[in-house]
């Protein structure tokens, strides 16, 4: 690109807003890029409006800020360094001016002069803009992802376990499903009408989505090719979606119980959190025991309780309404205490069971679209 002539471009905005974005997009850098250019954060002018960019390559998020616009300003920056320098500053108007010749950005604002090297920005991937897709609610949406999310996969050693799955047949709503091989989380949206669609999405890109979300954003969707891609409020959001397929687990959500108890969500997590602490020297496990007095259905409890070799033991008992026959059950009381957490919101849950050996539920009575299941431990003597 050649020096232009006349007057350089430039872009005035509040620095209030140009730190929050440049903090949204930042968290897609790449801590060890491949390429220098994925280290960088692409800045351009767009009509009334500075938008800034990034990407690994398996995700792009790109914000817009309000601004006066004056020229064709267009530049790749380092993203910590420019990060660093617009934190330097107090709050207030920030002037940003190119050199196009040099690559030079010039961020001027409270007094400071700074000068940035930046790249030519056509070495930068190309983002695609979103167009026309299905509209999905934000605080549904939202809250299906924190429900479903947490039970991915941790590693990408097995990509699809790491995955949410979004599904649609046409009717009954979007369903989210997640599970790492040891629980599983599943959430409908009720909207009828969606097309079909079935899609893995990378656990982890669908939580940053869902901590950029709105209350009142609308959001637009789309799948193109290998992409979803998602258009809210002053953002885009485009994910690489995971080639395979999603584990068949309708068979193993149980049909029935025999066992039940409703709780207080509260005093079952403050149980379940004591008990953490000595079952994480014992592999997390941890032991329910569901008891009615004498046998009879009605008022009864939970004993949960964990033991470790060094450090010792734990026994809390929380209040429950007991239906069925009594029984013994092992968990993983840190996976129990992540689907609680999700959970925050219900005060009551619902504890399904029907043998030591058999998968569980654990629900929020009142959301019949969502069950979390739980495989068992090896219960011990």
């Amino acid at each position: 690109m050649s020096k232009k002539s006349g007057s350089a471009p430039t872009i005035h905005c509040l620095r209030e807003n140009l730190k929050t974005a440049i903090s949204d997009v930042s968290r897609f850098v790449p801590s060890r890029a491949t390429l220098p250019v994925l280290s960088t954060i692409l800045l351009a002018a767009d009509e009334s409006r500075l938008k800034l960019s990034a990407t690994n390559l398996e995700v792009a998020l790109t914000a817009w800020v309000g601004a006066k616009v004056s020229g064709d300003l267009s530049i790749a920056v380092p993203a910590k360094t420019f990060a660093d320098v617009v934190n330097a500053i107090g709050d207030g108007e920030l002037i940003l001016t190119l050199n196009p010749g040099t690559w030079t950005l010039t961020v001027t604002g409270g007094g400071y002069v700074n000068e940035i090297k930046g790249i030519d920005p056509a070495e930068f991937p190309s983002i695609p803009r979103i167009g026309e897709g299905i509209i999905l609610p934000a605080d549904p949406l939202h809250r299906a992802i924190t429900l479903v999310a947490f039970a991915a996969a941790a590693n990408d050693a097995r990509p699809a376990l790491a995955s949410v799955n979004l599904a649609a047949n046409g009717h009954g709503g979007l369903t989210l499903a997640a599970t790492d091989g040891f629980r599983l989380s599943r959430a409908i949206i009720p909207l009828p009408g969606l097309p079909a669609l079935n899609a893995m999405v990378p656990a982890r890109a669908l939580s940053d989505l869902a901590a950029l979300l709105k209350t009142d954003d609308q959001v637009v969707t789309e799948l193109v090719n290998n992409q979803i891609r998602f258009k809210f409020g002053a953002y885009e959001m485009i994910i690489q979606l995971v080639e395979g397929a999603f584990p068949n687990y309708e068979n193993i959500i149980p049909k029935k119980s025999t066992t039940s108890a409703l709780t207080a969500g509260d005093d079952f997590t403050l149980a379940c959190k004591a008990a953490h602490v000595f079952a994480r020297e014992n592999s997390d496990i941890a032991r329910f025991s569901i008891r009615h007095p004498d046998g009879v259905e009605g008022p009864g409890g939970i004993t949960v309780s964990a033991q470790s070799a060094e450090t010792g033991s734990n026994e809390s008992v929380v209040d429950a309404t007991v239906q069925g026959e009594g029984l013994d059950i092992a968990f993983n009381v840190k996976f129990m205490l992540q689907a609680l957490t999700a959970l925050k919101a219900a005060k009551k849950v619902s504890l399904e069971l029907t043998t030591p050996a058999a998968p569980a539920i654990l629900r929020d009575p009142d959301d019949p679209n969502f069950l979390h299941v739980l495989m068992p431990m090896r219960l011990g003597k």
